[in-house]
């Protein structure tokens, strides 16, 4: 149901009037708008207008339980139509269809997190940092060639590090983030830029 606000505004008669101003409102929508009077009509419209249901925006989504802990902070769409969801553990998932996700790495995985990743070839790459026993971080990176399976790569930076973002172009693969204690300048420690060509070799 709508009803106009306010209730009480002054409506003008004569021609078609363009006062007052009204809010709609119903459940979780708002509607802005001015208030037409057709000559000979001194009425306000009705305090509610019944409206037809509404499918709401909620309702189109389909929820999808992983089985994996820590929070998703990324997907990203790869080559023929794949997905690749990363996050927090790390965690790699995979999807051809949307619908249906699989564990993207076949090997054990170390206590870390990945923040992005990107499409790359027929693969793509994923970068964020690796959880050290002492505490401290080193940037990390995992790569593939084929959109399912993922693979670690070596990164020549320095402990402490971590990436945080990942872009590409023209066949090659650019990774940024920081390295080593906190600079001047850096508030995370130093610049950090990591350059490839196959998402493999750094």
């Amino acid at each position: 149901s709508w009803r106009p606000w306010p209730s009480g505004a002054a409506i003008s008669t004569g021609s078609r009037s363009p006062t007052p101003r009204w809010l709609g409102l119903a459940g979780a929508a708002v509607v802005v708008g001015v208030l037409g009077l057709l000559p000979g009509q001194s009425e306000a419209p009705p305090p509610t207008v019944t409206i037809p249901d509404v499918e709401l925006a909620e309702d189109r989504w389909t929820p999808l339980l992983l089985p994996g802990s820590g929070a998703l902070n990324h997907v990203a769409p790869l080559a023929g139509g794949r997905l690749v969801a990363v996050g927090d553990g790390p965690q790699i998932w995979t999807s051809p269809d949307r619908l249906n996700w699989r564990w993207g790495v076949d090997v054990e995985v170390p206590p870390g997190s990945l923040e992005v990743a990107l499409a790359f070839g027929q693969g793509g790459v994923a970068v964020g940092d690796d959880h050290l026993d002492d505490g401290d971080t080193k940037a990390s990176i995992w790569h593939s060639e084929d959109g399912s399976n993922w693979r670690r790569a070596a990164v020549p930076a320095a402990v402490p590090s971590g990436l945080e973002g990942v872009t590409a172009g023209d066949g090659t693969v650019v990774a940024w983030g920081w390295q080593g204690s906190q600079g001047d300048f850096a508030f995370d420690g130093d610049p950090l830029l990591l350059v490839s060509t196959d998402g493999a070799n750094w």
